[in-house]
């Protein structure tokens, strides 16, 4: 998401989910029955037995914020994580690979067309990602605090 939409986005979600939401910034500790939203190319981290997200701003990643890094990052993480992928919406194909990676250990959800702002991201998805789950927007609500309860 771009850094401009955050805070509003961030304070929105916040206001309809039952979990708590957070921007994630660089160090931001990764924590259990929490929402977070990143900008700029993100990254999951293991250090020191803590999962931690990194950000960077690259001039050569094909998207900036770059979704598919921030899932295969996820993706290479400890096997008995939890963890819920979610694409909104947006042009072209970011997220694909990364939701790819993650579609066999995790939950992977995509806007359906009628939620979608731009349906170019979540189109791409439900086609090429075989166990991904095409939500309307309440749906994708009701599916993240469902998560969020058996998380706890």
């Amino acid at each position: 998401m771009g850094y401009e939409f955050i805070s509003s986005f961030t304070k929105q979600l916040d206001g309809v989910c039952n979990i708590d939401v957070e921007e994630a910034s660089c160090g931001t500790l990764l924590c259990n029955s929490k929402i977070y939203v990143c900008s700029q190319t993100t990254k999951i981290i293991l250090k020191n037995s803590q999962y931690l997200f990194e950000k960077e701003c690259s001039s050569k990643a094909q998207y900036n914020p770059d979704i598919n890094r921030l899932f295969s990052s996820v993706a290479q993480l400890n096997s008995n994580l939890k963890i819920l992928g979610v694409i909104l919406t947006g042009i072209g194909d970011d997220g694909v690979l990364g939701c790819e990676e993650l579609s066999g250990e995790a939950t992977c959800i995509t806007s359906d067309e009628k939620s979608s702002v731009v349906y170019g991201m979540p189109a791409q998805a439900a086609k090429r990602v075989k166990n991904i789950k095409i939500e309307s927007l309440d749906e994708i609500v009701s599916t993240i605090n469902k998560f969020g309860e058996n998380s706890v």
